[in-house]
């Protein structure tokens, strides 16, 4: 029986490698972040097509509801950002949302004890 010594970071590298190619993607958002689309077109949900592998449109997609409430993680939003590097949402900088086509800014911020609402 042979005994090979693999390093942790090449395990990792190649597990990732096959769940990209194989493992339908599911949107989560773990400290979920109010966020109003005070311009959005539409009366009602919008229904989206997302694709459940991005790299391999012939494994289908499923849809996803998009209306003028959406919700951002935490991690993905800075009030004042004095880094350069930061390249998601703040007070100065817009982003687009996935998926969607829309880029949103920021008008203002809301906040409610320890909860944040932006609009």
């Amino acid at each position: 029986m042979a005994q090979t010594v693999l390093h942790p970071d090449l395990l990792d590298f190649c597990v990732r490698d096959v769940l990209n190619k194989t493992a339908r993607r599911i949107m989560a958002v773990l400290e979920p972040l109010k966020v109003v689309i005070t311009n959005f077109p539409f009366k009602s949900p919008v229904t989206l097509e997302v694709p459940n592998i991005p790299h391999d449109p012939s494994k289908g997609v499923h849809g996803i509801a998009f209306d003028q409430v959406v919700y951002i993680d935490h991690s993905d939003f800075k009030e004042n950002s004095t880094d350069g590097q930061y390249r998601r949402l703040t007070c100065d900088q817009p982003v687009g949302l996935r998926y969607t086509g829309y880029i949103i800014t920021v008008k203002d911020v809301i906040k409610v004890g320890k909860f944040c609402c932006m609009v």
